[in-house]
This record gives C-alpha cells, structure tokens and sequence, in this order.
C-alpha cells in the first residue's frame, strides 16, 4: 500500500503543478498576492478542471503501469556497479507492484478532492499573509539593527 501511495503521490505532484504554476508569482508586499491567490483557488476548485486533471493523471498512470521496468534495472546496474534485481525482460511496473493497478481509479477519485484541499489552503494562506508580511517587516528590521550593533 505504501508503494502505491509513493507512486500515487509523485504523479499527482508532478504533473499539475507546472501547468497550474504558470505566470503564478506571488510578491509578499504585492498588494495584488490575495488576489493571484484566490485565482488560483478558484482554478482549483473548477470542476471541469479537476475532471480533466484526473482523467489526464489516471491515463498517465495506466501508461506508467505499462513500463517495461528491465531498463530501469540495467541502468540502476551500471550506475552502481553491482546487481540490483533479478527481473523479466518483459516485467512491467504492474508486475512488481499489483496493488498499483488501483492507482488510476484512485487518482480519478481523490484528486478533485485534493484540489478542493488546496484551494483552501491559499484561502488560509491569503488570511495569514498581512502576518506574514508584518512578520517579514520585523526581521528585515531586527538584521538591520543587529548589522548596525555589529559595525
């Protein structure tokens, strides 16, 4: 279960956040964060998004599961000099993990309500950055002063 958690967890991690993080830079004392942040909230939490997300990710993970694994073995070989496993030429990634075979399903499922999760946590963030942005303002104060004690 673990290892289908692992491989659930990297794919849903690697696939969207390049294409949700596009022109999404946020400044701490730009004024405009809350608003970039609740955007991206919003995107999140959009339905159709989430569907195609999920569709896109469990089609990635079916096609994953088709790897042929021998050349992952080979090259963990060469890379460290010394036998790794004893694998099938012919083995692929559902062979050695079959409660994988659940992935797909499980990212169709769970993922628009990750989504969801994430959309409210940039709500809380956008509440927590006036600290945040207090916060920074007195360290950036404190190292001033301890530079100008230092001198």
């Amino acid at each position: 279960m673990r290892r289908l958690f692992v491989l659930g967890a990297a794919t849903m991690l690697a696939l969207p956040a390049p294409a949700l993080a596009q022109d999404f830079v946020v400044d701490i004392d730009d004024r405009s964060a809350e608003e970039k942040i609740g955007v991206l909230s919003d995107t999140l939490r959009d339905p159709m998004l989430q569907a195609q997300a999920a569709d896109t990710l469990g089609a990635l993970s079916q096609v994953l599961l088709n790897l042929k694994i021998a050349p992952f073995v080979e090259a963990m070989e060469q890379a460290t000099g010394e036998p790794v496993y004893d694998v099938d030429p012919d083995a692929e990634l559902r062979d050695i993990a079959p409660e994988a075979e659940r992935l797909p399903d499980a990212i169709e499922s769970e993922l628009p309500r990750a989504m969801d999760r994430m959309a409210g946590m940039g709500d809380a963030f956008t509440t927590l950055l006036p600290a945040l942005r207090d916060m920074a303002r007195q360290f950036e104060q404190a190292v001033d002063e301890s530079a100008i004690s230092v001198r």
